[in-house]
């Protein structure tokens, strides 16, 4: 995080902070003889907290015998790591702020959605689910930070068109970290426990090496299962979460069910505690029916599969990745989704680490799209992306990846290939852009450049994880586009 971001969050008025309630809570549960009695005398100070930790600890997602009539019977039926976690969640969801066009319902709506579905998700790894639920309404909390603090920023979630990685890539090209660092940042100074705050830094990409934990992988997959239900029209939603469970959790769909099944069940009795709307209970028996016929599809195809002789196998596994191409496959450029692409990442980094080989990153980035696609309309926009995406997908091997991050930004991957070799295979790129004769409806010549930030892990100098080897690629591609553009930077240690 830059020192001119860090001061304005510093100085900040309206920056989200903790209840005297909640901060007394963080400081009675370090205590080597936490008190349960101590921990239910703090939540009865304030009667409405202590109310929704009582109504929680009666719903059908904890209630197991009789009810629970005092806070004190409802602390000790959840236990101390529970009850100070449902009391921290309920003091963060009461900061609902309304100046500005910043969306608050909409944000909480997500955050609430991304806790039960870590929770859904600790429970299937049988890992603390209540950590796991103040862990995912923790995710996006530098979000509210970053309202706070920088001007400009609701602009930037405009921009973002509900497209929470891209805002992410928009926040660190402007200010210098995106959320997950300024959450983990704020998480630290609010004194939380160490993994909460390294879940929020890695809430969209799982921290990797000695800072990787069960915890911090199902809050990255929690952020992926929030968009299944908020944005139902996202009929690629669903798969691009079953893929993540799979490949950062190795949930198969069948048990991947099982939580999507638990997370809509859950969401509405803890939407009724914290004062939150989601969608219709109808909307969302109807989403989640859907998703049960998508993953039986997958799940079918896979057991028809094993239960095949090896030559139908080798037909059935070729039909499939068609398939899983034709789903992956953006529509417009032809190279591969954001969704395909981060699992592809994910996989590339993990195999770098595992046989100590680099790893190479290429952040692509079409320079003045918007003046193209003002200028000259956007049917020439879309002709001018999938012709630079053929020409980037040319300039590879076949077992370099190429995919469309979001607009007119590509990356490109390149397994096992050192500085020196990434170099020449960006210049290739950006030499084959410069040279694209594109006219318009009106034989307009259509000038086309792209501004490529190239990073290598493993050769003189090691990412600590995969989402510090991307900002090293994207601090260059925003190096190269301040220093005039149609260039290509390496990112220097």
């Amino acid at each position: 995080m830059t020192p001119k971001l860090e001061k304005l969050l510093k100085t900040a008025p309206n920056l989200p902070s903790l209840p005297g309630v909640a901060v007394e809570l963080l400081t009675e549960c370090r205590r080597p003889d936490v008190d349960i009695d101590r921990i239910a005398e703090l939540l009865a100070r304030d009667p409405a907290l202590s109310a929704k930790v009582v109504g929680v600890a009666n719903s059908s997602a904890f209630r197991r015998g009789a009810p629970l009539t005092t806070v004190r019977r409802a602390a000790l039926a959840l236990g101390t790591s529970s009850v100070t976690a449902l009391g921290l969640s309920f003091s963060l969801v009461s900061q609902r702020a309304a100046r500005g066009p910043f969306d608050f319902a909409q944000y909480w709506r997500r955050g609430l959605l991304n806790a039960v579905a870590a929770r859904s998700l600790a429970q299937q790894l049988r890992i603390d689910a209540e950590e796991a639920f103040l862990a995912g309404l923790l995710q996006d909390i530098g979000m509210l930070a970053l309202h706070a603090a920088v001007p400009g920023y609701d602009d930037v979630i405009r921009d973002a068109k509900q497209d929470h990685l891209r805002l992410e890539r928009l926040e660190r090209e402007q200010f210098g970290a995106g959320h997950p660092e300024v959450g983990a940042w704020l998480a630290q100074g609010w004194g939380l426990p160490e993994p909460l705050s390294q879940a929020v830094l890695g809430s969209h990409v799982p921290l990797q090496g000695d800072r990787a934990s069960p915890l911090g992988r199902c809050v990255a997959v929690s952020g992926y299962v929030s968009p299944i239900w908020l944005n139902a029209a996202d009929k690629n939603a669903i798969k691009t979460a079953a893929q993540a469970a799979l490949t950062w959790l190795s949930l198969p769909p069948d048990a991947f069910q099982e939580v999507l099944t638990r997370t809509a069940d859950a969401s509405r009795d803890f939407a009724e505690a914290f004062e939150v709307t989601l969608p219709s209970a109808k909307d969302m028996k109807g989403i989640l029916q859907q998703a049960r016929d998508t993953l039986l599809e997958v799940s079918l195809r896979a057991t028809q599969v094993a239960s095949r002789s090896e030559a139908d196998v080798q037909r059935l596994s070729a039909e499939k990745k068609t398939l899983e191409l034709q789903y992956s496959r953006d529509a417009l450029t032809g190279v591969f989704t954001r969704g395909h692409l981060e699992a592809a990442l994910a996989q590339a980094y993990e195999h770098a680490v595992r046989f100590d080989r680099a790893l190479s990153v290429l952040f692509c980035d079409i320079d003045f799209f918007k003046k193209i696609n003002d200028g000259h309309g956007h049917a020439v926009g879309d002709k001018v992306l999938a012709t630079v995406a053929r020409q980037i997908a040319g300039s590879v091997r076949q077992l370099d990846v190429v995919g469309r991050y979001g607009g007119e930004e590509f990356i490109v991957i390149l397994p096992a290939t050192a500085a020196e070799g990434a170099l020449v295979v960006a210049e290739r790129i950006r030499e084959r852009v410069a040279s694209l004769v594109i006219r318009s409806d009106k034989d307009q010549l259509v000038p086309v450049t792209i501004s490529i930030g190239h990073a290598t892990s493993g050769e003189g100098w090691k990412s600590r994880d995969l989402a510090d080897l991307l900002a090293a690629a994207d601090g260059a591609l925003y190096n190269a586009k301040r220093a005039g553009r149609n260039r290509v930077v390496s990112y220097v240690p």
